[in-house]
C-alpha cells in the first residue's frame, strides 16, 4: 500500500504557503507544523498570523493549574517561528470581553495583552516586516493601566502602515513618528487629555482615522492635508476640537458636543452629525460648501440651518431628534424628558436644496411629527410643493396607531413627486409592529416598502 503524499511534496512551495497564509489562525499553523518537515517550512513563510486568546483558558486560568501553555509564551512560539510577518491580529476572545472585572484578576497579567514588556517581546519579533497590527485587549483589565504601545511600535516597527487597537489606556506622549500610518481605528479606549493631538503629531500621513467610543480626551487639535475619512466619537466632553481637513470628503461627529468645536474641510461631501449642542458651547463649520449627503442628529437646528444654506448640491439628507432612549440590545425604553421636541424648518430645506431627492427621518423626529400633529393637525403642509423629493424614508416607534397612521397618510398625499416610501417599525414599538404594517397596507393609498429595526436604521441608501 503506497504512503499518503503531503500536501507540500505535490504543489509548489509558493502555493503551499499561499494555502498557508489563508489559515491564518495560530492554532491550525501550529497543527500544520507538526505534519511534517515541507509545511513546518511552509508556516515559517506565511505573512499573517492570528492568535486569539479563549474564554476556556481564562476560566482555567482562573481555577489553576495551567495545562496548556500560558497565551503570551504561545504568541511569543509563534511570532519567533515565522520568519516575515506583515499582518498581526492578537484578540481576546468576545465572550470573554464581557466578563465582569473582579479585583483578584490582577494578578491575571497573561491576559494584558498590551502590558509594555509583551509588547516589546513580540514586536521587537516582529518589527522589521510588520505592516498591519490589530490587538484587542482583555478590556476590564487593561483600561485600568496606561500602555505606551503606540511609542513601541514607533520604535520598533517603521514599516507599519495600519493599526488598530480596542480597550486599553494609551499613553501617547513622546511618541516617534510613523511616516507609513496611514489608517488607525481606536475603539473602546482610554486616552490621555491631548492624546489625539499627540497621534496627529506622531502619525502624519493618516488618511483614514475612526475614532469610536474613546474617552478622556480633552483636546483635539488635528490638522492633515492627508486625511480623506474621519469618524470622531468621543464618549466625554473634550473642552477643544479644532479640525483642519482640507481633503476630507468623509466626516462623522459622534460625540458630546465640546465646549468648541471648530471644523474647516472646503472637499467634505459626506457629514454625519449627531451631537446635541449645549447652551454656550461653540460649534463653526467653515468652507464647507459642496456636500451631497448631510445626517444630522440633534434638536438644535442652528447648525443645520446654516449647512443646508451653504450646500444647495445635497441630494441625500437624514434627520432625527435624539430623544428616544434605546438600550444596548436596541429595545426602546422611553422618551427622553428633558430633549426639546423641535422640528426642523422643510421649507427652509426645500428652498436651499433644489437637488434633494431623498429623506430620511429618524424616530425621535417622527415623534416630534406626530406630536406637532396632535397640536396643529396641518403639520403635514410643510411637506406639500417638494417637486426635487423623490424617496422618503421614515423610522418609527408606534406609540398610537392613529397617530402614526394620520401622520403616514397626510405626508404621503402631500409630496407629490414621492416616487419611493419606505417604513421601518421598531420591533419593540408599544403598538405590535405587525399589526402596524398590517394596518399600513390597508390605510396608505401610496405603495410603500416596509420592514422592522431594531438596533440600527436603514442607511444603505447613506454613503456611510
Amino acid at each position: 500500500m503506497a504512503e499518503p503524499v503531503g500536501l507540500e511534496e505535490v504543489l509548489p512551495e509558493c502555493l503551499v504557503v499561499e494555502i498557508m497564509n489563508r489559515v491564518q489562525d495560530a492554532r491550525e499553523l501550529a497543527k500544520c507544523c507538526v505534519v511534517s518537515k515541507g509545511l513546518r517550512q511552509a508556516v515559517q513563510n506565511v505573512l499573517f498570523v492570528q492568535l486569539i486568546c479563549l474564554k476556556k483558558y481564562y476560566m482555567e486560568a482562573r481555577t489553576g493549574p495551567l495545562v496548556r501553555v500560558p497565551f503570551k509564551q504561545a504568541v511569543m512560539n509563534m511570532v519567533q517561528q515565522v520568519k516575515r510577518i506583515e499582518h498581526l491580529k492578537l484578540e481576546i476572545e468576545p465572550e470573554m470581553q464581557a466578563n465582569p472585572f473582579q479585583k483578584d484578576e490582577i494578578h491575571l497579567k497573561d491576559f494584558w495583552l498590551s502590558e509594555p514588556y509583551f509588547v516589546i517581546a513580540w514586536a521587537q519579533a516582529v518589527g522589521p516586516s510588520l505592516q498591519h497590527l490589530s490587538l484587542v485587549d482583555y478590556g476590564q483589565q487593561a483600561i485600568m493601566c496606561t500602555t505606551p504601545i503606540i511609542r513601541i511600535l514607533a520604535e520598533t516597527c517603521p514599516l507599519l502602515k495600519t493599526l488598530e487597537l480596542r480597550n486599553m489606556f494609551l499613553d501617547t506622549r513622546d511618541c516617534p513618528v510613523l511616516p507609513h500610518m496611514t489608517c488607525l481605528t481606536l475603539r473602546c479606549i482610554k486616552m490621555m487629555g491631548k492624546g489625539l493631538t499627540d497621534i496627529n503629531k506622531c502619525m502624519p500621513a493618516l488618511n483614514m482615522l475612526a475614532v469610536v467610543s474613546v474617552f478622556g480626551v480633552e483636546e483635539a487639535k488635528i490638522t492633515s492635508e492627508y486625511m480623506q475619512v474621519m469618524c470622531l466619537g468621543l464618549s466625554t466632553k473634550a473642552k477643544t476640537v479644532e479640525l483642519n481637513l482640507p481633503n476630507v470628503c468623509k466626516l462623522q461627529l459622534k460625540m458630546a458636543c465640546p465646549d468648541s468645536l471648530w471644523v474647516s474641510a472646503p472637499s467634505l461631501a459626506y457629514v454625519a452629525v449627531c451631537m446635541e449642542k449645549r447652551e454656550g458651547a461653540l460649534v463653526e463649520f467653515e468652507k464647507i460648501s459642496n456636500l451631497k449627503e448631510l445626517l444630522f442628529g440633534a434638536s438644535h437646528f442652528c447648525t443645520l440651518t446654516r449647512l443646508i444654506r451653504n450646500n444647495p448640491l445635497l441630494g441625500k439628507v437624514f434627520l432625527d431628534v435624539p430623544c428616544m432612549e434605546l438600550g444596548d440590545d436596541g429595545r426602546w425604553e422611553g422618551v427622553l424628558p428633558d430633549v426639546p421636541l423641535m422640528i426642523p424648518d422643510m421649507k427652509e430645506l426645500d428652498a436651499s436644496c433644489p437637488c434633494l431627492h431623498t429623506l430620511s427621518i429618524g424616530p425621535g423626529l417622527w415623534y416630534s411629527l406626530e406630536t406637532g400633529f396632535e397640536n396643529k393637525p396641518n403639520e403635514g403642509e410643510m411637506f406639500k410643493k417638494w417637486p426635487s423629493l423623490k424617496h422618503l424614508i421614515v423610522h418609527i416607534i408606534v406609540l398610537k396607531m392613529d397617530t402614526c397612521l394620520s401622520v403616514l397618510r397626510l405626508i404621503s398625499a402631500a409630496v407629490p413627486s414621492l416616487q419611493t416610501l419606505e417604513i421601518y417599525i421598531h420591533a419593540d414599538s408599544p403598538v405590535d409592529a405587525d399589526h402596524v404594517l398590517l394596518e399600513c397596507e390597508e390605510h396608505i393609498a401610496f405603495p410603500f416598502k416596509s420592514g422592522k429595526w431594531k438596533k440600527s436604521l436603514s442607511f444603505s441608501c447613506f454613503s456611510f
